[in-house]
């Protein structure tokens, strides 16, 4: 399944969250490479990894990883 490129973050929540509003947007530090955030929309947590779309690539090969170690049933993953 690809990994959808969104213009904006409310084209992004749009296509999750409906009609939903972004009620709260806060920086989480640790990453290196990526821009980090926690987001909340209707009381609902999200976790927003952003960097320019010529590095979509790099969020396609992760998020095939993601769905390799779903596959396996042996721990959760996002």
């Amino acid at each position: 399944m690809p990994v959808p490129c969104f213009s904006s973050l409310s084209d992004a929540l749009s296509a999750v969250c409906g009609s939903a509003a972004l009620s709260s947007r806060a920086p989480v530090s640790g990453g290196d490479i990526n821009r980090a955030y926690r987001l909340t929309v209707s009381e609902t947590p999200f976790f927003l990894k952003a960097n320019a779309p010529s590095l979509l690539p790099m969020f396609e090969a992760e998020a095939a990883g993601l769905s390799a170690l779903e596959g396996t049933g042996t721990i959760g993953v996002p």
